[in-house]
């Protein structure tokens, strides 16, 4: 099976999808050639890790690198310390409504 029909089957972003059946490219090639971490955990999931602990992975290392680089506001830190441990829907959400409050 193609990277491209792996992408449909686990509901990856239209375009990444097209980008991966246009490009036509082995995984170590795809892997290197991605920019976005967004799509990387896309193409990840396809290797057969679910998408929940990519996305607690992910939130694990710009939760490091928020620790290292920046003083986040206390609810950018809720919410990514709530996806780290795999935080609910609900409380995901809420904790982004909390994050929107910051931003404004």
């Amino acid at each position: 099976m193609e990277l491209h029909e792996l992408l449909e089957r686990v509901d990856a972003p239209d375009d990444l999808v097209v980008w991966a059946r246009d490009a036509a490219l082995e995984f170590d090639a795809v892997w290197a050639t991605l920019t976005r971490g967004d799509h990387r955990l896309w193409v990840a999931a396809c290797g057969g890790t679910p998408i929940e602990v990519l996305v607690e992975a992910a939130a694990a290392a710009v939760l490091t690198a928020v620790d290292t680089f920046t003083e986040a506001p206390e609810p950018v830190v809720h919410a990514l310390e709530l996806a780290v441990g795999g935080g609910s829907a609900v409380e995901l959400l809420e904790a982004a409504e909390a994050c929107e409050q910051v931003a404004v």
